[in-house]
């Protein structure tokens, strides 16, 4: 049976909008009572207190549990509706934790960007995802884009200006992620992060090899000379003494 987030979260709302109007006039009685000053009835309304508050803590947890499985449900899927139904619910955005996310440990952000969701990765931009969280061998959304070739993914990231493009601890950047691939959606992610995103075609890994020399893909190639060609006659035109009349 599927799960229904709205159905569920409404239930759940009554019993803690409940145990909400109860908690306050509960603990006062219970203030009150440790006001008078003697030991017992003050132990006694401490243990009230926390009898009261732990159910609801509970409660509480269990939601935020169970609406943060069904929000990496929905970046797995890519279904933007259950994600803001399971944020709406108290998804805990960025968690990636083994009991949560799985052996990969990722985040929705960066599961939905390995798997091409992007507008679902614009709405966990505007529901306060960290663009700066990563799966457990570190890639953040940058790297785990260009390496799946996700080019509409890569052009949200640039048109946000989110942070986070950089060198990997492996000495790579995700420009040079998306030369591995041989896919004609990694050329393409090539072209993007060159074109609309700025990046250097002779950009250095931490080895000092540029993207040309790792490239395998013909069509990658093509375009990574193209750029060079671009970038020295650029250089040897700002390097040619203008005429004077």
């Amino acid at each position: 049976m599927k799960y229904s987030v709205g159905s569920n979260a409404s239930s759940r709302g009554r019993l803690l909008v409940g145990a909400t109007l109860l908690l306050p006039e509960a603990i006062g009685v219970c203030l009150a009572i440790m006001r008078t000053g003697n030991f017992l009835p003050k132990f006694i309304a401490v243990w009230i207190s926390i009898s009261l508050l732990l159910p609801f803590l509970a409660v509480s947890a269990r939601a935020n549990d169970k609406a943060t499985r069904n929000l990496l449900a929905a970046a797995d899927r890519g279904d933007v509706a259950a994600a803001k139904s399971a944020v709406s619910a108290g998804a805990r955005i960025d968690d990636a934790s083994l009991g949560f996310a799985g052996a990969d440990q990722q985040p929705a952000i960066v599961a939905a960007s390995l798997r091409g969701h992007a507008m679902l990765v614009r709405s966990l931009l505007d529901w306060g995802a960290d663009p700066l969280a990563t799966e457990k061998d570190g890639y953040n959304v940058w790297h785990a884009a260009a390496f799946q070739g996700r080019v509409e993914v890569l052009r949200v990231l640039i048109e946000r200006n989110v942070d986070g493009y950089g060198l990997h601890e492996d000495g790579m950047s995700p420009l040079h992620r998306a030369c591995w691939g041989r896919l004609p959606r990694h050329t393409q992610s090539v072209e993007m992060l060159i074109e609309t995103g700025g990046r250097d075609c002779n950009e250095a890994a931490a080895d000092g090899r540029t993207p040309l020399k790792m490239t395998r893909n013909p069509r990658t190639a093509a375009v990574l000379r193209n750029c060079i060609s671009k970038q020295d006659a650029a250089t040897m035109l700002k390097d040619t003494p203008q005429a004077t009349h």
